[in-house]
């Protein structure tokens, strides 16, 4: 009777940790919080760390982190944000929904192949409907290759379709682009907005809300998030070049901060001179250099704000600073929701949406 009793336990813990054949392996590209539901507010179930494989049996929608709302669900039943995850694309939906039409968010060229030298068949307006059928690698655009395959055989660049996710791969070979090019040039605005024009500086109002947002030291004070990082004035962070403080003598008056602060951004305002396509005011300039001040050139680059905008979306580019209110770890913080609100505000000051 014990043996028996022994024997059923093995089987339901042997039951337990069955492994799902119909689950793929995907790696991590850094620590991955792995949780109960696809929500930012779940209970975490464990830490994924980085460069580990993580079973991955469907792909559903949840909490947006960053413009993205895709999340992975594993063989266990547990949920992973799949912005960490390599390569996991193409892979079913958790619902098993049919594959139906999907809107786009811009307006679409229309291709014969999954490659941006190929014939432009047709634009697809913003807000249509296409009927995808699959999904396939083509060229790279913003470091994205994913191609959406149309129920007539044509292309289109996924990037500017909203929630074309789960789709089966198609079978063809990507096509070779060793130079990206933007995948849709963004169409010219229909009124151009009566700010003043951009002359590639932040103005006073981008300053103000910088100022605002890292406060002023005269002294040199440890990093707010715990780092030993030497930091003056207005949020200049000095370990990120030392050769840049050792003529810094504190305390330093406010008009010595500004200076260094306007030295600091000449980096930030040519990032966002060089990736941005589109015409923009000397508002909507400043805003962006703000928000790239604080998350980084790279940030701004593979943003789904950065998207938008050249692509000519300048609402939707405006909607998308209150997306970039979180710590790394998903929380939400009331000094980055005041900041983004600000950012916000200037990109639409003077009609400039």
């Amino acid at each position: 009777m014990l043996a028996t009793k022994i024997l059923s336990v093995v089987i339901a813990i042997i039951a337990t940790f069955t492994i799902n054949t119909d689950a793929k392996l995907f790696r991590t590209t850094d620590n991955l919080n792995i949780r109960e539901q696809p929500i930012l507010k779940a209970k975490v179930l464990r830490v994924a760390p980085k460069g580990s494989n993580v079973d991955i049996t469907c792909q559903t929608t949840g909490d947006t982190v960053d413009g993205k709302n895709i999340w992975d669900k594993l063989a266990d039943g547990s949920y992973c944000f799949n912005a960490y995850v390599d390569r996991a694309v193409g892979l079913p939906r958790c619902d098993n929904s049919p594959v139906n039409s999907f809107r786009t968010n811009a307006n679409l060229n229309i291709r014969e192949q999954p490659s941006l030298k190929a014939k432009v068949i047709r634009v697809a307006p913003k807000g249509s409907n296409l009927n995808i059928i699959c999904q396939t690698t083509g060229d790279t655009v913003d470091g994205k290759n994913t191609w959406d395959k149309l129920a007539d055989g044509a292309y289109c660049f996924d990037a500017y379709v909203d929630g074309a996710v789960g789709l089966p791969r198609c079978d063809n070979p990507p096509p070779s682009n060793p130079h990206p090019a933007p995948a849709n040039p963004p169409p010219a605005p229909a009124n151009p907005p009566p700010a003043s024009a951009n002359n590639g500086k932040i103005n006073d109002d981008g300053l103000t809300i910088i100022k605002n947002a890292e406060g002023f030291s005269k002294n040199f004070y440890p990093d707010p998030s715990g780092k030993l990082i030497k930091t003056i004035g207005y949020g200049h962070n000095c370990d990120a070049d030392p050769n840049k403080c050792k003529d810094i003598h504190p305390p330093i008056t406010r008009a010595q901060g500004e200076a260094i602060l306007k030295n600091d951004l000449v980096s930030k305002e040519d990032c966002v001179k060089k990736l941005t396509t589109a015409n923009i005011n000397s508002n909507q300039f400043s805003a962006l250099v703000s928000f790239t001040f604080n998350l980084g050139c790279g940030k701004y680059q593979t943003s789904s704000l950065r998207q938008k905008l050249n692509a000519g979306d300048i609402k939707g580019a405006a909607n998308e600073f209150l997306l970039f209110n979180h710590d790394a770890n998903g929380k939400v913080l009331k000094g980055l929701t005041t900041r983004r609100k600000a950012e916000r505000d200037l990109f639409c000051k003077s009609g400039g949406c």
